[in-house]
Parts: C-alpha cells; structure tokens; sequence
C-alpha cells in the first residue's frame, strides 16, 4: 500500500482478538483472485483459508459493517454485476450470499460515497445499486439474506442515508434537485422535499418526540430553512434570509440541534435552536460574522463556529458569553487546551499554524512548518477527493487543499506538524509555537501518531519508512523501513509491513519488533484484526 498524502483518521476495538486476516489478490488481465488466511497471532498457526473467488476490473474488499458477528466481502464479478459475500466471523463459515447489481457511487462535494449499511440491532442490510444508471435501493434480512425489498430510486445522482436512529432512509438526487423520506422498515415513501436550485443533502433531527428535516431553500444569492415535520408533513419556513448557506448542527450530548447563519438584514450572527418542534431564536451578544463551518472538542461544551477571519466560542448552557477569536488564515483543523486556554488552529490552503488565547482572542503567535528553504516535491493535497479505507477499519482522508496534520504530545506542551509538501516533521513549544525545529521523514509522509500508553513515542509514516521521535528532546528514536505498509490494529498498537521478503508486526508505542509472521508476502494486500471496528462499549 502506498501512502501519498493520506490523512487516517483511526477507528479502534473494543473486541479483545486473537485472529487477523491477511487478504490477498493475484491479477491476470482485468481478473482478480481473491482470498484471506486467517491465523492465530500468539502461535502463528494457520486456521484456514478463504477463497472468496474472482472479481472483474477491481480487486474485492471486506467491508466493516457495524455487525460484529460478521465478515461482509465485496466483488464485482462482472460490468454489471456483483456479490457480497457475508462470513460468520468466529467460524468462517459462508452464511449467504447476495448477487447484486454493483454498487451505486455518488459524488458528493469532496467525497466519493456508497450507501450499504445495517441498522443498530443488526437485523437489516440497506444496499443501493446501480443498473444501466437507474438506482436501485434494497432492504435484506440481514440473518438469513432474504431480500425484503427493493424500489426503484430513478435516474440521476443520488444518494441514501439511514437516519441516526434508524427511522427513515433520505434518498438525495442533486441532479433532480430533490430528497425523498422512506421509512426505513417498509420502504415507503413518507414524503418529497425539492430542494429548488441548492442541491445540498438535508439534515435530519429527532428528539424522541419529532421528527423533522431541515432543507436549505435559496432566493438568488440568500438562503433560508424549510422544516419538514415527518409525523404531520406540515412544511414551515424560517423568517428571513441568510447571506450565505446556514450551518448545522446536531449536539448528540444534549439532542440539541442548531441553525447558524448571518442575517442577510443585518449581516449579524443568527442562532436558532429546535425545541418542541420549533425554531427558537437563541439570544447572543451582536457580531457580525458569517459561519462556514461548526465543531466541537472532546470533552467540552462548547461550540466552535468558523467563519472568514474569526472563530467564535459559545457555551450553548450560557449564551449570554461569548468569545471572539481572530483566524489567521482560513483553517482546516483545530484543537482546545480549555485548561491552559489555548486554542490550536491549522492553515487550509498553506503550511501554516498558530495558538490562540482562549480567553483574550488574541493570536500568541503564527509559524510556517518544515525545514527552511526545502522545495516541494509531490503534493496531492489540492485533490477534492475522499475515500474511504474499507479493508482497514478506519478512513484515509486526502485533506481538501491542506498539506499539514498536526499533533499535541500527551503533556500537551510539545506541537508537532507533519508537512506533506516538505516530507517532514516540525516541532514546537505549545505554549507560544516558540522552538520551532524539524527534521525530514521520508518520501509520502502523511500520518502521524502518538499511542496512549505512558512513555509512547511519536510516529511518523512515509511510503517507506516509520519514524520514531523522542517526545523530551525532539530527537529521532529509531526509524523502521519497510518495502510496503500492509495493516494496522490501534487496539494493540501494531502495524504490518512487508521487509525483505518478510511480514514483521510493530510496536507503534516503541518502535520495536513484535514478530514475524509466518504468511506469504507475494500479492498480500492487507492484514486486518478479526474485529477491526468499535462495535459497543463504554
């Protein structure tokens, strides 16, 4: 697997797992052969082997499906057709199979989608195909794969989504300009919303009670929020016009859900809250400032909202206080130390980074990263494209415009910021970004890592190499190269690589050598844990 400018965002288990399984595929012409061993790691011993058959065009993939009993594979076995192949995952055994039109793929802003996905108790599987560009949207049973039921979704580009709890499927097609609202057990329509011109996937928000959607309608350059009340199908609208499209916003802690947009009258901030099945207008002190963006922090309850030149911190439990912070530069990631009143930002479209004083507002200070007069090689991070890393249990994001990703070490006074463009890794003090040095990592550097065990060092990966960094002196450790990187287990802290005709397993607290193990490096893809997602748990 060749990394080039790929940002991971991790995804660990709760599973304690002995068995991993290492998937291979062997080519000939536009045939593929794919199949999986799957072995004891404490002894190394081979269980058994998976022939999972032959795919046309494109290599399979398992699919990490929320369902933690089974192993879900996709191929596609001809132009028009495929197969997903669904395993019990303790024993292997092939449970069904279910020949499908392939997959349907909808392009969505800066992402590549596909709509398969089971409900919380795993009872149902939701599929959306594609034939001849007709859509298709399929609900199976998902213990026995007996097909429900499957409706026509027409032409066009669309997309699906199961609601969060599971209530509704919202079919989206941008090139009709209109969402319909299925539920989700039978598959019937429950309502149209036509999105007129702004052609952007709703949002949906239910508090036990309600039931409702919120569909941004526009007038020219001025948008405003159309409610839709899935129980009644009474439709409302929002007095008066946003300058700009509103931004939403779903707290899950306290099922709140927000509307923030600027008002085109007044050009102030507006902030609107549902309660009770309706928009309340939530009173903040004046300013003036137009939201792009909405996050929070772990562990905190305030609201983050990103405008063009500021950052204002809200307390939704105290409205009447806010903070105003200056932006830099336009910001592509962002962290809060609450306890040392430092807020964190990253540049978007350059290099950059800077601390902010919570309190104050004020910028502390603002630095540009890697090794000073270092040219730039490759760099993909103006490629508008998202994928998903299916076969690994967590997402590979190329990171719109943004060639930085940056770390704060487990004493939160060291940053540290890998630079895509320069192949390397900067350090500072995080207090003030004061300190700055960096050294380089190696060719396609594009992932950095520090474990939460006591003493863990920080990693850094390239196409070809690990580097291990001293979190004291910022002094490099050791560094592990490798011929290709092959898998991961954040649960345990491994990562695979294939070196010298070998597959050794690493320590990514250390750096040090686990083991080798004893399976074949000719066409292995990747090694996955056997339960590579986080499927419940505290």
């Amino acid at each position: 697997m060749k990394i080039l400018c790929l940002f991971i965002s991790l995804i660990s288990s709760t599973a304690i797992s002995q068995d991993y399984l290492a998937f291979y595929q062997t080519k000939n012409k536009k045939v593929f052969n794919n199949t999986a061993k799957i072995f004891n790691l404490e002894n190394l011993d081979q269980k058994l082997e998976i022939d999972f058959g032959e795919s046309y065009n494109r290599p399979g993939e398992s699919l990490n499906l929320i369902d933690p009993g089974k192993l879900f594979y996709y191929m596609e076995t001809a132009k028009d057709s495929a197969v997903i192949k669904v395993y019990d995952i303790n024993t292997y055994k092939l449970l069904f199979n279910l020949n499908i039109d392939p997959l349907s793929v909808y392009r969505y802003e800066l992402e590549v989608r596909q709509f398969i996905t089971v409900n919380k108790d795993f009872s149902n599987l939701y599929i959306q195909t594609e034939k001849k560009k007709e859509k298709f949207l399929s609900v199976y049973d998902n213990k026995t794969g007996k097909l429900k039921k499957s409706i026509s979704l027409g032409k066009g580009n669309s997309y699906s989504e199961l609601t969060y709890d599971d209530q509704y499927i919202i079919n989206t097609n941008s090139s009709k300009g209109k969402s319909i609202v299925f539920d989700a057990h039978t598959l019937e329509q429950i309502t149209e919303v036509n999105l007129n011109k702004n052609r952007k996937l709703p949002h949906y928000f239910s508090n036990n009670l309600f039931n409702s959607l919120f569909v941004k309608t526009n007038k020219g350059k001025s948008y405003r929020t159309e409610i839709v009340d899935l129980n009644t199908k009474r439709k409302t609208k929002i007095d008066g016009y946003f300058t700009g499209t509103p931004v939403y916003f779903r707290d899950e802690k306290y099922e709140r859900f927000y509307i923030f947009g600027q008002s085109k009258d007044s050009r102030l901030l507006t902030v609107y809250e549902f309660k009770e099945n309706q928009l309340m207008n939530v009173s903040i002190p004046e300013v003036k400032l137009k939201p792009i963006g909405i996050r929070l922090h772990d562990g905190t309850n305030e609201i983050f909202v990103f405008g063009n030149g500021e950052v204002l911190m809200l307390d939704p439990n105290n409205t009447d206080k806010i903070v105003i912070m200056d932006s830099p530069f336009d910001i592509a990631d962002s962290y809060w130390n609450p306890d040392k009143n430092r807020f964190y930002v990253r540049e978007g479209k350059g290099s950059e980074v800077a601390v902010i004083n919570s309190q104050s507002g004020k910028v502390i200070n603002r630095s540009g990263t890697g090794r000073a007069g270092v040219k730039f090689g490759q760099f993909l991070g103006s490629v508008a494209v998202a994928a998903v890393g299916l076969n690994y249990g967590y997402s590979i994001y190329v990171a719109k415009y943004s060639n930085t990703a940056m770390l704060l070490d487990h004493t939160q006074e060291h940053m540290y910021v890998i630079n895509t463009k320069t192949d390397d890794v900067t350090s500072f003090n995080a207090d003030d970004l004061s300190n700055r040095d960096a050294f380089p990592t190696g060719k396609g550097t594009s992932f950095i890592y520090q474990a939460k065990n006591e003493g863990a060092l920080i990693v850094v990966l390239s196409s070809n190499k690990a580097t291990f960094i001293n979190t004291d002196d910022f002094s490099k450790n050791k560094e592990v190269e490798f011929d290709s990187l092959n898998g991961f287990d954040f649960d345990k802290n491994y990562f695979m690589v294939v070196q010298n005709g070998e597959t050794n397993l690493y320590s990514l607290v250390s750096g040090l050598l686990i083991k080798t193990l004893n399976l074949q490096t000719e066409n292995l893809s990747f090694i996955r844990p056997q339960f590579p997602l986080d499927v419940g748990g505290s």
